[in-house]
């Protein structure tokens, strides 16, 4: 819903005294001052057009929710000087200082500030009678009410008019025997002036208000910012300040910037929700605000040639930038670190942020939302936080481990191997975390690698020397880990290539001292016969499993064959997958091993059986899911 313009009774003319002794004529259309009325109120009522003017000046002031005294303290002063100085001609008639006070009018080269102080000292020396003159149109509507009506263009062209008349006078020396007469017009013309400033900055201040602004509310605003461009050019060359430049697109767009900074500081305001809550409030207010400004503001602007998108986009990109500044500085812990660069980077850097494929934020690149040191420490503070994050999700990690050891549960055999969830739980952290920081730049993904790696590394060997020193070492948890470490050390280096290539050898290390407690336990399993011969089964195990020059692993298979011709084939796959030679290699040996054992089937070595008699099922079936 939009607002329509709001009319007053009186404008901001100064209307003429009366005689002394003739009754105040009451204003028509306003409410005489009564006995029971205040002493403000009765001064009003004895000084026709004074009470309308203070009126109608405070209603524009209003309009700025009191900015006017901030932002140009001379308008107050100098209209409070000419108010009072008026009070007194009208309640005296007479001049408000001695005649031989009185200085001559500003001139050429004279400010605003010049005449201020001008009037300060001059005497009255228009005779008691004489009348200010009143700004009135054609129509018989005081500027005053053509302002509050935003008739802008109207007024200005009025104001312009009479400006002009009263340069013209000034130049034919009309106000020589005058001086104060003209400061007083002077006056009245500047007040006017700064009367259509404040409305153009209580229009700006509504636009984007719950009640909004009409289309041609706005269009008048631009057309009577270019009208005054047009008409004051520059600095005129003998320094007339009725004829300065009032520049109000400069006024326009700091009235832009102030009005999307108020807005974007009151998202969120007293709220205890949380970080991420004031986030969403403040993305919330960005984008519907741009979208209005982009399908609605925007084309009532347009006709004037006024860049409204730019400079609402480069005042809510500003506006945003200082909140999150200010949120930066107080924000604490690896979470909320994490919401001000994910909003930054994947919510407010989004294409599709306006919420609309044809609405983006800008086609010119903007200035960075952050500063590049601000951003720098976010992610060192981030990462700092990290750290202490990932660390206690490894201890975490390793208390869950001992949980379900201390349950004395086996591990599950998946796809027929034994399976522990240390390898998806560590796969998991770290994919979790380094795509979160990837997402925001990939300096942080990188940082965020190596914390894991770094992590990954301290936590194995607390994990092995644990592991070993509980109850629950047996062939199946063995086995898993086993599992879990070749896992680790394949998945890792393949997914993330050069980041974790330092773990390799760790890796390698948990998994051969883990095979070695594995063989230490099968040994003792086999002590499952007093027989001295069965002692070499192990040797020979080991021999496969420990020859560092892979070519000579055929011959301790041949001797391991030769020794106990009742192994199988699926002994010497186990074995075979302890070792993990590669499937070119894999496929050699084990084609070899089926000639031996086709070869020598029917003789058992002098009755030497071993994995026939011996009955050792669960280390046989652990071996054949190490496959």
């Amino acid at each position: 819903m939009q607002t329509a313009p709001r009319t007053v009774a009186a404008g901001l003319e100064l209307h003429s005294p009366k005689e002394p002794g003739e009754p105040p004529t009451p204003v028509p259309g306003t409410r005489q001052a009564s006995s029971g009325e205040g002493p403000s109120a009765q001064r009003e009522a004895l000084v026709p057009g004074l009470g309308a003017f203070q009126r109608a000046f405070s209603r524009v002031s209003q309009r700025t929710t009191g900015r006017a005294s901030e932002e140009d303290p001379g308008l107050l002063r100098r209209s409070s000087r000419f108010l009072f100085r008026s009070l007194r001609r009208s309640k005296d008639h007479r001049p408000a200082v001695d005649q031989d006070q009185a200085t001559a009018v500003p001139g050429a080269g004279h400010g605003p500030e010049e005449l201020s102080r001008a009037i300060d000292g001059v005497g009255q020396q228009a005779s008691p009678r004489e009348e200010p003159e009143e700004l009135e149109s054609e129509a018989g509507k005081s500027v005053a009410d053509l302002i509050t009506e935003w008739q802008l263009l109207a007024a200005f062209e009025q104001l312009q008019r009479l400006e002009t008349r009263l340069v013209a006078e000034k130049a034919s020396h009309t106000f020589e025997q005058d001086p104060t007469g003209f400061a007083r017009r002077a006056m009245d013309v500047c007040l006017h002036y700064d009367g259509l400033a404040a409305e153009i900055r209580a229009i700006v201040r509504e636009t984007l208000g719950p009640d909004g602004v009409a289309a041609d509310a706005l269009a008048e605003l631009a057309r009577v910012v270019r009208a005054e461009e047009e008409a004051h050019p520059g600095p005129p060359a003998d320094g007339d300040f009725l004829r300065t430049p009032r520049r109000w697109r400069q006024l326009w767009e700091d009235e832009v910037r102030r009005s999307a900074q108020e807005r974007v500081q009151r998202a969120g305001a007293g709220e205890a929700a949380g970080l991420a809550r004031l986030l969403a409030e403040l993305g919330g207010l960005v984008r519907r605000d741009l979208q209005k400004v982009r399908l609605e503001v925007q084309p009532a602007y347009a006709a004037a040639g006024f860049p409204a998108w730019e400079t609402y986009l480069r005042a809510y990109h500003g506006a945003v930038a200082q909140r999150l500044q200010e949120l930066a500085q107080d924000a604490r812990g690896c979470e909320q670190l994490y919401i001000l660069l994910d909003w930054a980077a994947n919510v407010y850097g989004s294409p599709n942020f306006l919420g609309a494929p044809d609405l983006t934020l800008s086609t010119e690149p903007l200035p960075r939302l952050l500063a590049p040191e601000v951003w720098a420490q976010l992610e060192s503070d981030y990462t700092s936080f990290l750290e202490t994050k990932i660390a206690s999700c490894f201890e975490s990690i390793l208390q869950l481990e001992q949980s379900r050891w201390a349950a004395a549960v086996d591990p599950e055999v998946l796809q027929g191997r034994y399976h522990s969830s240390l390898s998806i739980d560590i796969h998991m952290l770290v994919a979790e975390h380094v795509k979160a920081a990837g997402s925001i730049s990939a300096e942080l993904e990188a940082t965020t690698l190596r914390i894991c790696a770094r992590a990954l590394g301290l936590f194995l060997p607390r994990f092995e020397k644990t592991f070993l020193e509980s109850e629950a070492v047996s062939e199946p948890h063995l086995g898993a880990n086993i599992n879990a470490c070749e896992e680790l050390r394949t998945n890792l280096l393949a997914r993330f290539p050069g980041a974790f290539t330092e773990l390799e050898q760790p890796l390698v290390a948990a998994t051969c001292i883990f095979q070695k407690r594995l063989l230490q336990c099968l040994q003792h399993n086999v002590q499952g016969s007093e027989a001295t011969w069965l002692d070499q089964a192990i040797p020979c195990v080991a021999d496969i499993l420990g020859e560092t020059y892979k070519d000579d692993i055929q011959r301790h298979l041949e001797a391991l064959i030769g020794g106990y011709p009742d192994i199988r084939q699926e002994h010497v796959l186990a074995i075979l997958a302890l070792r993990r030679l590669g499937r070119r290699r894999n496929h050699r040996l084990l084609q070899r091993a089926q000639d031996l054992l086709s070869a020598g089937r029917a003789d058992t070595a002098g009755g030497r059986v071993l994995f026939e008699e011996i009955q050792v099922p669960a280390s046989v079936d652990l071996l054949i899911t190490c496959i």
